[in-house]
């Protein structure tokens, strides 16, 4: 959804345009840093949300889902920003 949404402002370019908006920064840092987006409020956040894993306890899905997990846990930082 954010790459399509970051075309459709491209396509926008020479426009007026304001928008408010709550991205997730990794998806946006080139956009940041080349002036494309502007950083209204900085020191606003919205609140953070826990994250949690549900699943059933079946055999060979027990290794997989660990995985998954530990990708979770490894990635945590990208993921919350």
């Amino acid at each position: 959804m954010i790459p399509s949404f970051l075309r459709t402002l491209r396509s926008m370019k020479g426009q007026s345009r304001v928008l408010l908006l709550y991205l997730p920064l990794g998806e946006i840092k080139k956009e940041l840093a080349q002036g494309q987006l502007v950083h209204v409020l900085p020191k606003w956040s919205l609140p953070i949300l826990g994250v949690y894993a549900v699943w059933p306890d079946i055999g060979p899905q027990k290794a997989l889902t660990r995985r998954l997990i530990e990708h979770f846990v490894e990635h945590r930082s990208e993921l919350l920003l």
